[in-house]
Parts: C-alpha cells; structure tokens; sequence
C-alpha cells in the first residue's frame, strides 16, 4: 500500500513539474512575441504576466525596467537630435549674415569711379564686419570644445578679486566711449574662490562685452559672500528695456536673443559658454529682469576658497 502510494505521489509530482514547464513554456514564447511587438513597434505596452512564478515576475519587472530606460534614453537623444538640428540651422544663419553683408560691402568698395572717402568707409565696415565673423568662429570653437571637454576646467583656490578687477580694467575704455561709469563694489579684502584663473577670465570677459554690446545707461559689478560665507557672489547689472523674467530665463540657451536685443554680433553663445565654465567649476550662472526698471542681472556663484 505505502509502495503503491509513493508510486502515485512521484507520479503525480512529475506530472506536475512537466504540466509547470508546458505552462511556463509556453507563457515566455507569449512574452517573447509580445517583448518583439512592443521592440518593432515601439509601443509603450509594458509585458504583463497572470503566472504566479516569483522568478518570472522579476523576469518581467527587470525586462520593464530596461524598456523604460529605452524610451527615456530615445527621448534624450531626440531632443539632442531636434538641438543639434536647430543648432546649425541657427549657426549656418549666423555665420552667412555677416558673410553675405561683408561680400556686399566689398562689392560697394570695388565699384568703378567710387570716391576715396567713400571706398574707405565701405572698407571700414568691412573690417568690422569680418572681426564679429572671427569673433562668432572663435566662440563655435571654444563653446564645442567646453562641451567636449577637451579644454580642462579645473576646481582649485583662486584669487577671483585680482582677476575680475584686472578684466573690469581692460574694458574701461569701452565704458568711457558709452558715456557709461560704471558702479563696482568688492569687500576691501581678497576673495577666494574655487575656480579655474583661465575659465574666470573668459566668463567675465564674455560678460562685460554683452554690457557694452547693448549699450545700457549703467553698469554695476558687485563682489559679495552670501549670508554663511560660504560661497562668492559676482553681480553683473545694467539697464536693458523691456526684458521680461520669462526671456532673461532663456538668455543662457545656445543661440538665444531675444530680437529686440540682436545687432548682428550678439549669438547667445557667450552667455551658453558662462554657464558651461561656471558649471563646471561647480558653481552657477542665472539671470534676473526687472522690467519695470529695465534692469537686467546675472548673478554668478562659486564656492568659497580658503587663501593658498
């Protein structure tokens, strides 16, 4: 009786187990054809499963998991697509205006029988024309290389004072002929900062051009701390009309302007190469508008340095 029980128990198991592996079996061709559908289609259908096999539902949740990964990754590298796009549409806008208005100008200044005077003043135009085209090149190249990372920004004390008084001086000319005086408050003390001497060279710089470029009524450069010491603050403001919080927001995009404040020089790239370099120094770049004060700020911010 025990021995004819034991058979039955055994068979039945192997019943079972063979039953189990028919059911399981034939559930991950289902799921094999439905993970090809969803792969060809590019469905957002998710793989779902009515066996209560532990093993197979964390089969189906990791399988789930790297779908949605997929369609994340897909989305990422559309826009990237859908950037890279606008951004030579933009670019190739860009380098042909300046282009096309130099070609023209030369044409002027070659005619026959043009006077002297006016052949200079044509020539002059010319060379303006072609240092903003060299000048636009130049930001191509550097802002490709940030991103890249070929050039190396590095996160190592540095005096910020020296370096942005030394700038600001490099300029006062350009503010003299603007009829501009500009406002500069620092603490009496140097400021440290965790930076990169070259990076901070070329953020100020680029600033202070978009505070001449636009021609504002006043400039303002503030060195401050924050309340905890803790990080450096750099305030860049001048008078910029009608420039609204929604457009000042925007101003650090690649190849933003807004059309009220495009003369032809500015691209938006030097303000999308400040943020680039203060990012990766660990710091930050935002910008404010007031318009009924037609004020415009950009506010940098670097983590605080112990002196070397």
């Amino acid at each position: 009786m025990l021995f004819r029980f034991l058979i039955i128990f055994i068979l039945g198991a192997l019943f079972g187990f063979f039953l189990c592996q028919i059911v399981l079996k034939k559930e991950m061709k289902r799921l094999t054809h439905k993970l090809s559908s969803i792969r060809t289609s590019k469905s957002n259908e998710r793989l779902l499963s009515s066996l209560g096999q532990l093993a197979l539902a964390d089969f189906i949740r990791e399988v789930n998991l790297t779908l949605d990964e997929e369609v994340k990754n897909n989305l990422i590298l559309e826009e990237k697509g859908q950037l890279l796009r606008q951004s030579m549409t933009n670019m190739s806008h860009d380098l042909r205006t300046p282009l096309t208005s130099i070609l023209g100008y030369l044409k002027l200044a070659t005619q026959p029988g043009i006077a002297e005077d006016e052949q200079r003043r044509y020539l002059e135009v010319v060379k303006n024309k072609s240092l903003n085209l060299q000048q636009l090149i130049e930001q191509f190249f550097l802002l490709s290389r940030v991103e890249s990372e070929i050039v190396q920004v590095k996160q190592q004390p540095t005096e910020l004072t020296a370096i942005l008084q030394e700038v600001i001086a490099s300029y006062y000319e350009d503010f003299i002929q603007q009829t501009i005086q500009p406002v500069i408050e620092m603490p009496e003390n140097a400021v440290w900062c965790l930076g990169d001497e070259d990076a901070l060279r070329r953020v100020f710089n680029n600033l202070l051009q978009n505070m001449v470029k636009h021609e504002g009524k006043s400039a303002e450069i503030k060195l401050a701390y924050d309340g905890n010491k803790k990080w450096v603050l750099i305030y860049f403001t001048n008078h910029l009309a009608n420039i609204n919080q929604a457009e000042a927001e925007r101003f650090f995009e690649r190849f933003y302007t807004a059309d009220r404040m495009r003369s032809g020089q500015n691209t938006g790239l030097g303000l999308s190469i400040v943020k680039e370099l203060m990012e990766k120094m660990g710091g930050a770049a935002t910008a404010s508008a007031w318009e009924q004060e037609n004020r415009f700020t950009i506010l940098l911010r670097l983590q605080v340095a112990v002196e070397k």
